[in-house]
């Protein structure tokens, strides 16, 4: 990795503007005597005398009229033309409409210096374009040393031929502004091609903003926000930006302050880096339109601060890394609709880069995020990455068995990595792919905390493998796929998580203990919708099918001896539920305190080894409620065999343990199950219908 831009081919602000100058100059023939190397870095961008065309009146009037021209040195009324510069100045307006083709060295929109005694005055300037094509060889400024220029873009051409540098906001006190719109409604009437770097405010005390609400904007090499002392702005409601090469980055924040807002539009650099903060500061806010990156820094590299919210529209990137390298501090936080998506995230990079996520709302999806410091001894032991849940969906965009990963941390106690669930929750959809997590989702104890907090609420096809000990201190809501507490060794949820299987998904424990309170109540049913999240658009609604299910992970369970104890056991009205003990496996035992059984509903155990016998307790799998179930609880309960079903009963230890069958059986079906009379055992409970239902399973 490299931290520094030394072999970059991209020279200093100082080094680029004076050779740029010299090799104009030198070209040109003329180097002024009283002219300094000095005089040269603090205004880089000089012209020949009798280069500079003066924009003569402080009127708006159209720019091909030479009338309102004026050479500076034979003060002959011309319209800037090849080899020479464009000075809009005295507070007036050049007009370019259709129909123009214009072709300058450079024009400068606003400037207080040019290097040359005159006898025309300086100060802002502004230019609108509303068609026709203008092209510049070199520079194109708005706003230069000290001036206050305004470039208003609405339909036509703008091409910069990259012999120098598009500017908006140049130079010490240097104010521009560019606003690029577009009524053709397609973004192809209006169209700015660079074919060198952008900068918006460069320099110290330079200010610049570019209001992008239409329109097409291409450019080849760096695109810099808020450069070298400077202060930019992108203001991005419409239109399109597409860097298009792999030439330099899109720097937001390089050496002061660069901020971007984007309410509409797209920004597209699938070609190079994407940096926030590259030794400054650097912001960007997005709340609708679309941004299509490749490699994205948030925080990069010195000091620099990187910041992105994310509250709406939605931004992808092929790599993303939240604090790079060396000091930075990178900062991610999701609200809103907001959506992104990123193939590969890092928190905390190298050396003592840090990173935090919040996720106050919207969707992050990633295949996985990796805690990394490649340089651990560069750490100075002061800082922690930090993921908080608060709402917001963390989303799998891939199958992985370490999904919040301290890869490559040298010491991990040193540098800690920090998943912590507040009172919005933490929302996990599996997306259809299964994901095994091996860090604990602890709750926040930080000062001023809900002692309880929003949980873990687990969406979405796909199964999602809690390896740790977690302890939030919220609920645990599963509203679809397979939600599984252990992986056979290690593995589970906070004692006071309350449980909630919605219809049709699955609670699977596998791991002794991963349930273990009396107080964890479990619910599986219909009721279990999950909310909005915290700053969401809409609750999602339960599947459709009706009965969730427990698996001695929950009732389903892959490992023997594994004895799960929780409190109340509560069904859904009208759906069948499943406990399901686990095909194949044997050693299972469910203890629960009490039982809810809804109207209409019905508890099947699936995959169930008794002791051999109808009625005989203390066999291989155990179901057990504190004694006391009545008649009509026991109803509710039924034993799924190859023979048909068995109704259930109570032992005095508190075991439920089969009965007679549930329904009136074949002669086949009695002398498969030892029987020989219809009394024999007691109460044949009554026919019931059964209902498709909720499964807790034993993996």
């Amino acid at each position: 990795m490299s931290t520094s831009r030394t072999s970059s081919p991209r020279k200093s602000p100082q080094s680029r503007g004076a050779s740029a100058s010299l090799r104009r100059l030198a070209a040109r023939g003329v180097l002024p005597l009283a002219l300094t190397f000095g005089a040269l870095l603090a205004a880089p961008h000089l012209a020949l005398a009798g280069d500079i065309i003066d924009w003569n009146t402080p009127n708006a009037d159209l720019f091909h009229n030479a009338a309102n021209w004026t050479d500076e040195v034979n003060k002959a009324h011309t319209v800037p033309a090849t080899g020479n510069v464009a000075d809009i100045i005295n507070g007036g307006t050049a007009q370019i409409v259709a129909g123009d083709t214009l072709t300058m060295d450079e024009l400068w929109a606003g400037n207080n210096n040019n290097g040359n005694v005159s006898t025309v005055g300086h100060g802002p300037g502004n230019a609108t374009q509303t068609g026709g094509t203008l092209t510049t060889n070199n520079y194109f400024i708005v706003g230069r040393a000290g001036a206050t220029g305004a470039y208003n873009f609405s339909g036509g051409t703008i091409n910069e031929n990259g012999g120098g540098t598009a500017i908006i906001g140049d130079g010490n006190g240097g104010n521009g502004t560019m606003t690029m719109s577009d009524a053709s409604g397609n973004n192809t009437g209006t169209v700015f091609n660079g074919k060198s770097e952008f900068w918006i405010g460069n320099n110290t005390g330079a200010t610049g903003v570019l209001n992008m609400q239409g329109g097409t904007l291409n450019n080849a090499s760096y695109f810099d926000v808020g450069r070298f002392g400077g202060t930019g702005t992108l203001n991005l409601s419409g239109g399109a930006i597409t860097k298009t090469t792999n030439s330099g980055f899109i720097d937001i924040g390089i050496g002061n302050k660069g901020t971007v807002t984007q309410t509409g539009g797209s920004l597209t650099n699938t070609l190079s880096e994407t940096e926030l903060g590259d030794g400054g500061t650097g912001l960007y806010n997005m709340s609708a339109g679309t941004a299509t990156l490749g490699i994205l820094r948030v925080g990069y590299l010195g000091t620099g601060t990187g910041t992105l919210n994310i509250s709406g529209g939605k931004m992808t990137a092929t790599r993303m890394d939240v604090g790079y390298a060396q000091q930075a501090v990178g900062s991610l936080t999701m609200s809103g609709t907001g959506v992104l998506d990123v193939a590969d995230l890092h928190l905390g990079t190298f050396d003592n880069a840090t990173g935090t996520i919040n996720l106050n709302g919207g969707t992050l999806g990633a295949t996985s995020i990796l805690n990394e410091d490649g340089n651990a001894s560069g750490f100075d032991g002061k800082r922690s990455d930090t993921i908080n849940f608060n709402g917001g969906i963390l989303q799998a965009l891939g199958n992985s068995t370490n999904f919040l990963n301290n890869v490559g941390v040298a010491n991990p106690t040193a540098k800690p990595f920090v998943t912590q669930v507040q009172a919005g929750g933490a929302v996990i959809d599996t997306n259809g792919h299964t994901i095994t997590i091996t860090r604990g989702l602890t709750h926040d104890a930080t000062a001023g905390a809900a002692a309880t907090d929003g949980g873990l609420t687990k969406i979405g096809a796909g199964t999602l493998t809690l390896s740790a000990a977690n302890t939030y201190t919220g609920g645990t809501t599963i509203t679809a796929g397979n939600l599984q507490v252990g992986n056979g060794t290690t593995g589970s949820i906070a004692t006071t998580s309350a449980v909630a299987v919605s219809n049709g998904a699955t609670l699977i424990t596998d791991n002794n203990g991963a349930l273990n309170n009396a107080n964890t109540a479990v619910t599986l049913g219909n009721n279990q919708n999950q909310a909005a999240p915290l700053g969401g658009s809409a609750a999602q609604a339960a599947p459709s099918s009706s009965g969730g299910t427990i698996q001695n992970a929950l009732l389903m369970a892959t490992t023997a001896n594994n004895t799960q104890t929780a409190g109340g056991l509560t069904l859904g009205s009208g759906t069948t539920d499943n406990l399901d003990f686990g095909a194949g496996n044997t050693g299972y035992r469910f203890n629960f305190t009490t039982f809810n059984p809804g109207s209409s509903s019905l508890l099947d155990l699936l995959n169930y080894t008794g002791a051999g016998l109808v009625g005989a307790g203390g066999g291989p799998d155990q179901l057990f409620f504190t004694p006391g179930l009545t008649a009509a609880q026991l109803m509710d309960i039924q034993f799924v065999t190859g023979g048909g079903p068995l109704g259930a009963m109570q032992l005095a230890t508190g075991e439920i343990v089969a009965s007679a069958p549930s329904a009136a059986p074949e002669p086949s079906q009695w002398a498969g199950l030892g029987f020989t009379a219809f009394g024999a055992l007691g109460l044949i409970l009554k026919a019931r219908k059964r209902k498709a239902g909720d499964v807790v399973s034993a993996a």
